[in-house]
Formats: structure tokens, C-alpha cells, sequence
């Protein structure tokens, strides 16, 4: 499944299927400063800029699908060698003037990490697509070499090895296409490997001469001409062959990202696969998320489902089976033992093919993290919840967790969970009760609202940290807004957190514009954009006196008719809170959404009542009729947010609910954003409705986007694009630099034409 709609449907399918909407222990106390030494920036510092945020480094390399849709992890990040005495971290920032991004792998010594040690970069690639530069390391046993995905600008990606200790590097695989994940046995002999989607020509002469039967390919990929294949392919490469050769699993491999996991003898590889058609005995769940996606329809088990399975295949015979008879988790985690005979497996249900009332009741309800014995597949319970696999020690035996599965943990959730086998059983114990075993140090970066991210390594014993990177010194000339973390009382009187930004030299008593940054808040990150790099520039528009609010986008009504509308209240109530506390002017709030939350800024602007002065929807969903037709894995979803689909009886509801079909309420001036072909039809309704209306609508399309803007040159595009344009409808200003001359000819064309209609 293609990021785009994996980040749409996120909320829907993965937090909803492993129960990980936790309720946080945020502080109720409204408008908490967390860092007070930055209430007022000196005027000597400059402000920031969305080039500051495109050059900002940032911690990188890491396959984990949480990571990939929530932004740069602050921990779990470093990856140990198998003996623990070194690690490796990649980072990578913007390069504006060449339009890439520059990956750095830099390695340390853990005996070292306490003295502020220096880093030794053993590997540095720069990427000019929307994928990785570096990424997944993976250590060899030889504690020396680290096997990684690379691409160089013009390059596809393909497997490398580099040795820390040379500086020697090889290219491994020599694909014709992308690799998009690899897996490697402990010595290197042996490397599974996963490619991107094949295509084929629509035109052949096959279709010249019989036509083509048109059955569930996108409508897209059609007027483009190329069908994309419905499943990832996997191959193998062993050192005594000089090609590689196919393997086939029984499911559909359609993951976003494709997580291999090869056991250290090269025999074995597990991999989740999506799950078509759901077994009968599974309708025994009743854990809620789970039910709720067993739930949802897979038409003729041909579409694909929100559940994975994992499923192991002997490599040499290329024979495969399911670990278990259960799903996955959305987010799960598993690691090979050192001896291939096991796997840690956190984020799992269990079969329900026991006979004792008791375990058949847990197995139902709840996730667990549990040792699997390969290949007698003997389940050897760890903990009846489910933990952050953080890894298998292999030298001391170790297991390490984390209770959450939170990018940024705070607190108690930040605290590491070890576990050890003793007496056949695995026991949880503490560093102060570890006796002579030596504990790998914790690595996470440390930050807040107000501070940026700075690598530290925490002693697991005394708990004392200590600086192992500062990532951007360079920010200490920069003055940014404050950020403060509020609450308010949102839709359905839910209690919403979200984050306040106010301009640098912000005078209490004075109202300024509002902008409402939707689809996430985390109170424990340094978010210089917002959540994600599409669109959001939080610190840049407070730094042009704008108050930035960003919001959380999960509630306990989601895929459902009051999802939208409860999250327009959330944000009518916001405005009226800041109003209250004197901060904004109601009559200049603008609103962006991404993703997702396009469908909940578009039901603003067609429901409300609220004055919305400028508006951006980028690369999301309309909750349309439009898009319901055009494009696959939307209409079911649509059905379930709409209440109804669009036929029949159920056409009258979406005429009152769907945000498409009111344009003729909307009177915001809207700037549309595209990151492919797929985009272009979700937002065409809008443009082309508003357009006819003769609405100001800027319709942006970033052909070679993705769904999160990873190349500079195009987040300069979509953050600074959007600076512009609420800069002019809020406040009335115009970025004096020649480019963009043409941009405002329009804009104050559309000023004086919605002026005039008013």
C-alpha cells in the first residue's frame, strides 16, 4: 500500500487495531511554559525561517513504520554492534542549494560515550529522490561491518556494506530497480531483499489488439499508462551465487514499510504479510480495535485488508507457513534469538485454540509479547501486554523494552524494561538487581517543546545522562517562538492538548493571527515544522507574528459520521479559548490540513459558521463523490465516515454531509496541494467546483512528491508557499523577492473579486 493512503487510513487501521491511542499523562494546567528561558528572544537573533527547518539536522535511518509516519524518532535510534562495544547513528539535513538531502552513518564507542567523544562518520550519502540516503543499518557478526540501504543522486537504492574500520565500501545487490528492504544472516552470506512494485505498460500488443478488460486497476495508473503490480517481490542472494533468485509467500506483501527479518544461520525469514481472507475462528476476538477491522469489508478477499499475519519461509526450499494463527498487531516488533531457534515477537494476538477459559478469555482481548521456539512454533509467554522490542542482547541475553511504543517517551514510559530467562522462564529485572552484567547505555535524544534535539547517553544505572551530539548548534542564533502546551475542552467535551506557538517578541495584550496546524501535537518533541514536513511551518509563520496552534487529530469517534464534525468543534472551541485569553483575532484565523485532516478543514470551511480568513488543504482527502469513483481504497472508508454511500437513499446524506457537494458555502480563499496523480483527483473536485464558482483557489501540484516532502526544493514549495499565502490573507504582506511577483498579480486579483462579491 502506497504511504498516501497507509498515512490516510493510519488512524483507522494501525492505532486503532493495537489499542495505542494511550492516554497520555499530560499536565491539565492550561498554557504550561516548558522551557521559560525562551519567553522572550534576543533581538540580536534572527527569526526562523523554513530554510532553517529544510537544514535542520535530523536523526534518520530507520525502517520502523512509526517512525516513517510520525517524524524523526527521539529514541531507539542507535543501533549496537552484536557485542555492544560500538553503535551507529544517522542523521541527515536539507541541502537547499542542490536540492538533496545528505545522509551521514556516524559510529561510536560505547565504552567512550560518557566523555563527549567525537563521532567517526564511516559512511555519507546524498539522496535527490524521496527515499533514504542511508537506512536500516544492520551489524554483521564480525562487529566490523555494517550492511545498510544507499542511494546517491541519480542512483537507485540498492544493499551496501561498509567496514568501520577501512572506511571499505562494497555494493551488494545490483538491482535494476529500487530495493526497498533487506534483511542479511549474521555473517553477510546470505541477503534477502525486497523491490518496489513492478509495472507494466497498459499499451502492449496484447491490449492494441483485444483491448483491455478494465477490473480493479486505479484509475491513475491508467492515464499514466503503467499498471503497478498489487504486491512487493522478494528475492534471496547468497555469496556463492552470482544471481539472485525469487521467493513467494502465501499472503499478499504489501507493507509500508517492508520489514524483513532474516534468523542469523540464513535459514529462516519472517516477514508480515496482509491478510485477505480472515479465518473463522478469528470472529472469537474481542478485543475492540481488532473487531472493528475484522469488521471491515475486503470485497472477495482481492482488496487489501488493515491486518497482517506474520509468516516464516525456509529460505533454501522456498516453503512457507504462518508463525502463528493469529494477526499481527498494526505495530509490532520481532527479533531473531542468536541461536535461530526463537523470536521475540512484541504486538501479537495469540491463537484461540486453547481449551483453558481463562488464557482463551485473555487470548481474545488482549496483545501480548511472547518468545515463539522455531520450528515446534511453542509459545513462551513474556508479558500478557504489549512492549517496544528494543532489541536481544546476544553477548549478555538480554531482552530490552520500552512500556510504549511513543516516539518521544517522558517518564515513566522512558524508562527501559530488561528481561532474562531463568529457571526456563523469562523474569523481568532492574539494572540496580543486574549483579555483574553490564547494560548497554540508553541513547535518545533529549528535547522539549522549546528545545531541540540533542543526543544524550543515559548511564542505566545512576540514570545520569550525558551529551553525546548536539545536532544543531547553529539554532543558537536563532530566535524562536515560544511554545507553549494548552488544553481546552474540544468536540463532545473531550479534553484536547495542543501546542501554542507565539511570535518571538510576543506582547501579552495584543491579538495577532491564528493559524490551526492540524493532525498531531506530541508535548514532548521540538516540532519546528509541525508534524509533518507537508505544508506545516509553525516556527517560520511565528516568526512573521502569527500564532501557530497545533492539534491533535485522534478521537474516540473516528471512521464514523461524527469524526468531522467533532473535530471542526474542537477547533470552533479553540478559537473561542485563545479569543477569551486575549491572544488572537477571531476575524484572521487560517486552518491547514494535511493527509486526513483535509477532509476535516474542507467540512470547516462547508459547515461552520466560524470565519476561516484563509484555508490549505495538502495532498489529502475531500470526503467526495468525486474521488469516492476515482480512486480505489477510498470508497469503503468514505462509506463509514459519511454514514452512507453515495447511492440511493444514502445520496441524501452525502448531500448534506459531504463537504463536496456545499461548495457553493465556502467563500475561504483555498490553496490546494497535490504530491501525485492520485492527489490530483482526491483535491480536483474543489479546485474545479471553486474555480466555477469564481472562489480564490491556488491549485499547487509537486509531480514527483511524496506524500511527506522529503526534497527541499519541493518543501519550499508547499511550507514557504503556504507562509506566503496566509502572511497575505491574514496580514495583508507580500514577500518582496522578484519570484514571486506573479503569485500576489493573483492573489490581489482574488482580494478584489471576493471583495467586491462580499
Amino acid at each position: 500500500m502506497c504511504k498516501r493512503y497507509s498515512l490516510v487510513l493510519f488512524s483507522v487501521g494501525l492505532l486503532i487495531a493495537t489499542g495505542l491511542l494511550q492516554k497520555m499523562a499530560w499536565s491539565q494546567t492550561s498554557g504550561r511554559v516548558w522551557n521559560s528561558s525562551l519567553v522572550s528572544a534576543p533581538l540580536a537573533r534572527r527569526r526562523a525561517t523554513v530554510a532553517d527547518s529544510i537544514a535542520m539536522n535530523r536523526i534518520a535511518g530507520s525502517s520502523s513504520s512509526h517512525n516513517r509516519y510520525t517524524g524523526a524518532s527521539s529514541s531507539d535510534f542507535a543501533v549496537f554492534s552484536p557485542d555492544g562495544k560500538k553503535f551507529v547513528i544517522v542523521v541527515k539535513r536539507g541541502n537547499i542549494e542542490k536540492n538533496t538531502n545528505d545522509y551521514s552513518m556516524l559510529l561510536f564507542q560505547t565504552g567512550k560515550i560518557f566523555d563527549t567523544p567525537a563521532p567517526k562518520t564511516v559512511a555519507s550519502f546524498s539522496s535527490s529522490s524521496n527515499r533514504e540516503g542511508i537506512n536500516n543499518p544492520q551489524w554483521l557478526a564480525d562487529n566490523d561491518t555494517v550492511v545498510f540501504l544507499g542511494e546517491r543522486p541519480g542512483e537507485r537504492t540498492q544493499v551496501y556494506s561498509v567496514r568501520c574500520s577501512s572506511g571499505e565500501r562494497r555494493q551488494l545487490t545490483h538491482e535494476k530497480t529500487n530495493v526497498i528492504a533487506f534483511s542479511a544472516s549474521a555473517r553477510g552470506d546470505r541477503i534477502v531483499f525486497g523491490i518496489e512494485n513492478p509495472q507494466t505498460e497498459v499499451v502492449d500488443d496484447e491490449s492494441r489488439r483485444n483491448g483491455l478488460l478494465i477490473s480493479t486497476q486505479p484509475l491513475t495508473q491508467l492515464i499514466a499508462g503503467r499498471i503497478q503490480a498489487c504486491c512487493q517481490q522478494l528475492f534471496v542472494l547468497d555469496a556463492a551465487q552470482n544471481r539472485a533468485r525469487s521467493l513467494h509467500v502465501q499472503g499478499k506483501l504489501w507493507q509500508d514499510p517492508l520489514q524483513l527479518n532474516v534468523s542469523p544461520d540464513g535459514r529462516y525469514l519472517i516477514v508480515k504479510t496482509n491478510v485477505v481472507t480472515f479465518p473463522a475462528l478469528w470472529s472469537g476476538y474481542t478485543n475492540e480495535g481488532l473487531k472493528e477491522l475484522l469488521a471491515l469489508a475486503v470485497p472477495n478477499g482481492s482488496a487489501t485488508s488493515y491486518i497482517d499475519r506474520y509468516e516464516i519461509i525456509d529460505v533454501g526450499s522456498d516453503s512457507s507457513r504462518y508463525l502463528l494463527d493469529s494477526p499481527a498487531a498494526g505495530l509490532s516488533d520481532l527479533v531473531w534469538s542468536p541461536d535461530s531457534r526463537s523470536v521475540i515477537v512484541a504486538g501479537l494476538f495469540l491463537p484461540l485454540n486453547v481449551q483453558d477459559e481463562a488464557e482463551l478469555a485473555a487470548r481474545k482481548t488482549r496483545i501480548f509479547t511472547v518468545e515463539i521456539k522455531i520450528p515446534q512454533q511453542e509459545i513462551v509467554e513474556i508479558r500478557d501486554s504489549d512492549l517496544k522490542l528494543l532489541g536481544w542482547d546476544p553477548t549478555r541475553r538480554i531482552l530490552r523494552f520500552r512500556k510504549t511504543r511513543n516516539e518521544n517517551p517522558s517518564g515513566d514510559d522512558a524508562v527501559l524494561i530488561y528481561y532474562r530467562r531463568q529457571a526456563g522462564r523469562w523474569q523481568s529485572f532492574t539494572p540496580e538487581t543486574a549483579d555483574s552484567v553490564s547494560l548497554l547505555p540508553d541513547i535518545r535524544a533529549e528535547q522539549d517543546l522549546n528545545t531541540p534535539p540533542r543526543i544524550v547517553a543515559e548511564n542505566p544505572l545512576t540514570k545520569q545522562p550525558s551529551l553525546v551530539l548536539d545536532l544543531n548548534p547553529q539554532f543558537k542564533d536563532i530566535g524562536f517562538g515560544r511554545v507553549e502546551e494548552i488544553s481546552w475542552s474540544g468536540g463532545g467535551g473531550r479534553l484536547v492538548h495542543g501546542g501554542l506557538y507565539l511570535p518571538p517578541d510576543y506582547v501579552q495584550g495584543r491579538r495577532y493571527p491564528l493559524v490551526i496546524q492540524t493532525h498531531g501535537f506530541d508535548p514532548h518533541g521540538f516540532w519546528i515544522d509541525g508534524s509533518f514536513t507537508t505544508g506545516f511551518a509553525a516556527q517560520a509563520l511565528a516568526a512573521r507574528d502569527i500564532v501557530v496552534l497545533q492539534v491533535p487529530d485522534s478521537h474516540d469517534a473516528m471512521a464514523t459520521p461524527d469524526e468531522a464534525p467533532l473535530m471542526v468543534k474542537t477547533y470552533e472551541k479553540a478559537i473561542d479559548f485563545l479569543e477569551t485569553r486575549g491572544i488572537i483575532d477571531r476575524k484572521h484565523v487560517g486552518i491547514i490540513g494535511f493527509s486526513r485532516t483535509c477532509f476535516y478543514v474542507k467540512y470547516m470551511l462547508s459547515h461552520s459558521g466560524y470565519p476561516i480568513a484563509a484555508a490549505v488543504a495538502d495532498d489529502g482527502i475531500d470526503g467526495g463523490y468525486f474521488s469516492y469513483v476515482a480512486l480505489p481504497n477510498l470508497d469503503d472508508h468514505y462509506d463509514h465516515l459519511l454514514g452512507a454511500a453515495p447511492f440511493g437513499d444514502g445520496l441524501s446524506t452525502w448531500l448534506q454531509h459531504s463537504p463536496s457537494f456545499l461548495l457553493d458555502k465556502v467563500h475561504t480563499p483555498l490553496r490546494v496541494e497535490a504530491n501525485s496523480p492520485e492527489s490530483i483527483l482526491e483535491q480536483w473536485q474543489w479546485f474545479a467546483g471553486l474555480a466555477r464558482l469564481g472562489q480564490p483557489v491556488e491549485f499547487i501540484y509537486l509531480p514527483e512528491g511524496d506524500h511527506i516532502l522529503e526534497k527541499p526544493w519541493e518543501r519550499l514549495v508547499s511550507q514557504q508557499g503556504n507562509v506566503d499565502w496566509f502572511c497575505f490573507w491574514l496580514k495583508g504582506e507580500e514577500d518582496p523577492e522578484p519570484r514571486k511577483a506573479k503569485q500576489y498579480v493573483r492573489w490581489r486579483k482574488w482580494k478584489r473579486l471576493s471583495g467586491a462579491n462580499q
